[in-house]
């Protein structure tokens, strides 16, 4: 795998996303968006092992991660805050236990929601699989951290984790807890990617890797000049060859 070595990422997004892919001097690193779940090739669900295994297959050198928390302090793999949009049942996530989550079904996958450990468990000894991880306040307080952080030590991951998020506090949490930590900061709108906003974030300690997001169903044609100096891009097809993705 080569060294995420870059500073900076530009993130752009369009409504389905399947794969982030960075440019680094030494070639392309792909990141399998929630796995591999909307692919020609299989009619799987996102967040599921064989989401994951689909994107590793297909080449991914990463998979991304989202969290929540469950009300008893369980990390959850979920990108949304309810489980209703896949388990058909209406649960906020913060508010059930892990009990009660744990036995709720992804889709029609045949697998149940995951918690983090129990994808540490599975994945502790395939060295394909790395893990950009997206963190979020928890009822608008910072409480997955310090667990997270717990459970990359528990299982050796250090090595094999970046954490992103669009709120800066909890990366900059991350870095006090473990300063070796790799941080990428995630936003919402393209515009604020000016050069004194980039000769600003080259200087934050705590925000090594930065990148923007925002829901153009394009590539970097849609990029403000200002941001030509970033490094990759989104795609919605992981199998794509990378030389596609960039201008």
């Amino acid at each position: 795998m080569r060294k995420l070595n870059t500073h900076y990422l530009l993130l752009t997004a369009s409504t389905v996303i399947a794969a982030l892919t960075l440019i680094f001097a030494g070639g392309f690193t792909v990141i399998g968006h929630r796995g591999e779940y909307f692919s020609n090739r299989y009619g799987t669900v996102e967040h599921t092992f064989r989401s994951y295994d689909n994107a590793l297959t297909d080449g991914a050198d990463w998979l991304e991660i989202d969290l929540e928390q469950s009300s008893d302090g369980v990390l959850v793999i979920s990108h949304d805050p309810t489980t209703n949009r896949l388990s058909g049942v209406n649960h906020i996530i913060s508010q059930t236990p892990w009990s009660t989550l744990s036995q709720l079904p992804l889709g029609n996958s045949g697998e149940k929601i995951h918690s983090l450990e129990e994808l540490f468990q599975h994945y502790r000894n395939d060295q394909r699989a790395k893990f950009v991880i997206e963190t979020r306040r928890v009822n608008g307080q910072l409480t997955q951290e310090r667990e997270l952080l717990q459970m990359v030590a528990k299982y050796g991951m250090q090595h094999r984790v970046y954490y992103e998020s669009f709120v800066a506090p909890s990366l900059q949490l991350i870095r006090e807890l473990d300063p070796s930590a790799k941080t990428m900061l995630l936003t919402n709108t393209k515009h604020i990617v000016t050069p004194e906003w980039i000769a600003s974030i080259r200087t934050s300690p705590a925000l090594e890797l930065t990148g923007i997001r925002w829901m153009v169903p394009g590539l970097m044609q849609f990029m403000p000049p200002a941001s030509r100096c970033t490094r990759g891009s989104i795609h919605p097809r992981p199998a794509m060859p990378p030389r596609t993705l960039f201008l």
